[in-house]
């Protein structure tokens, strides 16, 4: 793998944060992201499948505010989320 990570140096110096091919990448990576949470949040598996579907799209619907507050900050909506949706479980279960 390591004439990979030399040819992505070498070819990756010149590229900015600003260019239309970083964009474009970071855009495919937030579309991702995006399909992945509503799969999970439509289809659950697993330990999620035992949380209702109000409180999945509630904790969606705080993450999708963080995100757009935050100037798109994928971390903190990510983090609201994953919070929000511990905290309406248990608000939900008590």
């Amino acid at each position: 793998h390591e004439p990979w990570r030399w040819l992505g140096l070498i070819l990756g110096r010149n590229l900015t944060v600003d260019s239309e091919m970083f964009l474009w990448v970071r855009s495919v990576a937030a579309a991702l992201i995006a399909g992945l949470v509503f799969r999970l949040m439509l289809f659950p598996v697993g330990a999620l499948a035992a949380v209702s579907l109000p409180v999945r799209a509630t904790a969606l619907l705080a993450a999708a505010l963080v995100f757009f507050a935050t100037k798109r900050h994928m971390g903190y909506a990510v983090l609201t989320g994953a919070l929000s949706l511990v905290a309406l479980q248990f608000w939900a279960a008590g």
